[in-house]
């Protein structure tokens, strides 16, 4: 229980006044920040906006560098405001600063200023810098720990709901005309900032964890103790550098997409929104799907499933290559969906998503439930800022790529490689992953061929006890 509240049978998560305000209060951050971003990026594409002469292809990549940055500097004051004040006013005043701030990027809008809209930008990510904290770990606060997994499940399902409508929302927004649409997302990004403040006036009311802990407000020192707190256990450390990990394969996925389709594909801006949309929805699915194999536990079995899908269909848009229904001329989403490979390439992308789900909600809950409370905040900050890192260095990774002129098939076989790589280095250093994987295929099977009576395996009591 929590303050008196007990956190027995929460059935229902949604209905449970614990965790539905969090879970909208998240919901309408992720969704108000994509409409944002994504009315950007499209401007940028299409629109022919530029920044001190930087080329739209390489300003697309560079937008994602901008929004990412305050997380790398500022995550470690994060982590420790998280623990020294109540979450509830903290997620308050956090809301509060984002109708602030996307009121500076309204204006940006309506006068069509690039340079606002890019500070208004770094201001989003610093706002978010302060959330990131609060979001994770405040979860083991207001959900019971066998819902922790089903918790994280749906936020993360939420998340990338949210990122789908936000990215269709800054794009039906925008509209097609090169004329005066601006403001629709000027008024928008505001009325959407206020919405998530509402929702956060019901969240449970939560004491400091550490009230008496002193923040130091520099970048460095904090920075490199946060750091250390999270290296303190190996496990945790190896689960935190395979969120990052996906962190950067997804930055650079995201920036990529406007890319691929505008300048590969040679299709229009609704295309690039079906791409991203189709990336939201995988992850949301794949959440969804590993909270039901999981049974409710923390199954790091999983996450080995997850890399090496991801890997299989990056590997896939590879073989691809330059689909057959691209003629040059600009493509429409009926163009894509008049062919066998849209369908594939749509396939791809889609379960490359639903795999990534197999591969973060594990992580996450695990870095929930393995340290101490005390230490939860700080994890959370460090994995912040080297997911921060991680997609910085993508962003310069993804622009140094186009600078040499890779092709996208090129890029996809290179991130299908690194990726099996990096899971490779990770499950070395880590066989716990592995292990859990084998237990759980052959603890499947065991259950299978026992409750179906399909075959008699004398062995298999002793066998799931030593899974």
């Amino acid at each position: 229980s929590y303050r008196g509240i007990s956190m027995q049978n929460q059935k229902n998560l949604f209905l449970d006044k614990r965790f539905w305000p969090i879970f909208w209060v998240q919901f309408f951050g992720a969704f108000n920040d994509n409409v944002f971003k994504n009315a950007l990026v499209l401007l940028i594409a299409y629109k022919s906006y530029s920044v001190m002469g930087v080329p739209s292809a390489q300003m697309v990549a560079l937008c994602g560098g901008i929004f990412i940055l305050p997380f790398f500097l500022f995550s470690a004051t994060a982590g420790q405001i998280a623990d020294k004040y109540s979450k509830t006013t903290l997620i308050k005043i956090v809301k509060l600063a984002e109708i602030v701030i996307m009121g500076i990027g309204a204006f940006g809008f309506i006068v069509k200023d690039p340079y606002v809209l890019i500070s208004a930008l770094f201001l989003m990510g610093f706002q978010s810098a302060l959330f990131g904290p609060i979001k994770y770990s405040v979860l083991p606060e207001l959900v019971e720990n066998k819902k922790l997994v089903q918790g994280n499940a749906y936020v993360e399902m939420g998340t990338f709901l949210a990122i789908l409508l936000g990215t269709i929302g800054g794009s039906v927004l925008l509209g097609n005309d090169k004329g005066g649409t601006n403001e629709y997302v000027a008024i928008a990004v505001v009325l959407f900032a206020i919405i998530g403040y509402v929702f956060s006036i019901p969240v449970m009311k939560l004491d400091p964890i550490s009230p008496e802990r002193k923040i130091n407000f520099s970048i460095i020192k904090p920075t490199i103790e946060i750091l250390k707190t999270t290296k303190k256990t190996e496990s945790v450390f190896q689960s935190v550098m395979g969120i990052s990990w996906f962190w950067f394969l997804g930055a650079i996925l995201l920036s990529l997409f406007p890319i691929y389709a505008k300048e590969f594909l040679v299709a229009n801006k609704d295309v690039t929104t079906l791409f991203l949309a189709l990336f939201s929805v995988g992850i949301a699915i794949g959440s969804v799907v590993c909270e039901r194999l999981s049974k409710g536990e923390l199954e790091l079995g999983l996450v080995p499933v997850g890399s090496f899908g991801m890997s299989l269909f990056l590997l896939d848009l590879f073989f691809l290559g330059k689909p057959g229904f691209v003629t040059g001329n600009e493509l429409i989403v009926s163009d894509v969906l008049s062919h066998f490979d849209g369908y594939r390439l749509l396939f791809d992308l889609l379960m490359f998503s639903v795999f990534a789900g197999f591969f973060t909600v594990p992580l996450y809950t695990f870095i929930q439930q393995r340290p101490e409370p005390k230490d939860r905040s700080s994890i959370i900050a460090g994995t912040n800022i080297l997911n921060a890192l991680f997609m910085v260095v993508s962003s310069i990774f993804l622009m140094i790529l186009l600078k040499f002129e890779v092709s996208p098939p090129v890029m996809f076989l290179t991130f299908s490689i690194l990726n099996l790589v990096v899971a490779g280095v990770i499950y070395t250093i880590i066989p716990e992953f592995m292990w859990r994987f084998i237990c759980y295929i052959l603890t499947s099977l065991v259950y299978k061929f026992e409750v179906e009576g399909l075959e008699k395996i004398p062995k298999g009591k002793p066998l799931l006890l030593v899974c």
